[in-house]
């Protein structure tokens, strides 16, 4: 689901996932030929999604009313054969030894060479200013923190493997116009205990591998409880970066396994986060009316708690409610 009004993006998109789709299929099937059997088996995926991607970028600009005339051709099949860290294809094709790693190389290079062409197809058109990241859900939490985020064309956001994100080029500031709110992300998924009720018969991990993911999948469970109770969904995503201890990802998305270790806050193990906590953050906003400076007058002297540890240390809901706004969470 791409949440963007520009029916020439949403239809872009769709036409690469059949292409996708069909590539791995293909992949798959050439995967234990020839290395070169394998390679010539991708090439003309690459090359469907190079082109329907020099097709889209001008249909997107005409649907915005902007000229769509470049003033050079691309050669689109001068993108083929090369993977995107720049190596040749092949090598990178033979370098994966599991099936769930293959696929991924599979789809994230059909997506990069689609992104590389666009990003071409911008470069010639100099009416082309800016464009704004754009989601397709489901999404990781990150990528939803940065849906609307304008970038100058044609430098490319950065992504993890597997991201979808799309970029759709323009030459003014109307982001607000081409994406959803961030709320239409959140409310895109559902909560886990609804998920227990549709599929009784399934683990988590087996909805997950269907790519059905829960609120509580995306947001852990602490933090899609604090957006559901009226958090900010970026203070909450972007906590996690500030850690006392490590996160990892799964599959792009944020995942609460990986934290070695809490810290000793007013004689409880709690999580802590450093994220929004210096003095121009919005967390240090919040906290200074309650929390005095340390010494040099930099840093408060209470660290931020995370999502989690206000709802274990909370005795109510009202209560949690109180320190989700003590500690930036909510307005």
């Amino acid at each position: 689901m791409l949440l963007t009004p520009l029916r020439s993006a949403a239809e872009h998109y769709r036409r690469q996932q059949r292409i996708t789709a069909k590539g791995l299929l293909a992949a798959r099937a050439a995967r234990y030929g020839s290395l070169q059997g394998l390679v010539d088996a991708f090439l003309p995926y690459q090359l469907a999604m190079a082109e329907d991607a020099q097709r889209s970028t001008p249909q997107m600009l005409d649907e915005q009313g902007i000229d769509p005339a470049p003033v050079a051709q691309v050669v689109a099949s001068q993108l083929l054969g090369v993977a995107s860290d720049g190596r040749p294809l092949a090598s990178l094709l033979d370098y994966a030894r599991l099936r769930s790693d293959f696929d991924m190389i599979v789809q994230t290079q059909l997506a990069d060479v689609a992104r590389q062409s666009a990003s071409l197809a911008n470069a010639v058109r100099p009416q082309v200013t800016r464009y704004t990241r754009v989601l397709n859900l489901p999404s990781c939490a990150r990528c939803i923190v940065l849906a609307g985020r304008e970038y100058r064309s044609p430098i490319a956001f950065q992504r993890h493997p597997r991201c979808d994100c799309k970029a759709v080029p323009s030459d003014k500031g109307n982001a607000g116009d081409l994406v959803a709110d961030q709320d239409e992300a959140f409310n895109f998924y559902k909560p886990a205990a609804e998920l227990d009720r549709m599929y009784p018969h399934l683990t988590v991990k087996m909805r997950n591998e269907a790519g059905i993911f829960s609120q509580e999948d995306v947001f852990t469970v602490a933090g899609a409880r604090a957006i559901r109770d009226g958090a900010n969904l970026n203070q909450v995503v972007n906590a996690r970066a500030g850690m006392s201890a490590a996160d990892t990802q799964v599959r792009g998305r944020i995942s609460a396994k990986g934290r070695k270790q809490t810290r000793d806050v007013y004689g409880q193990q709690l999580y802590i986060t450093s994220e929004g906590a210096t003095k121009s953050g919005v967390a240090h906003k919040a906290m200074r009316e309650r929390f005095s400076y340390a010494e040099g007058g930099k840093k408060l002297k209470s660290p931020r708690l995370m999502p989690e540890s206000i709802y274990s240390i909370a005795n109510d809901d009202f209560d949690a409610l109180r320190l989700l706004k003590l500690y930036g969470y909510v307005t």
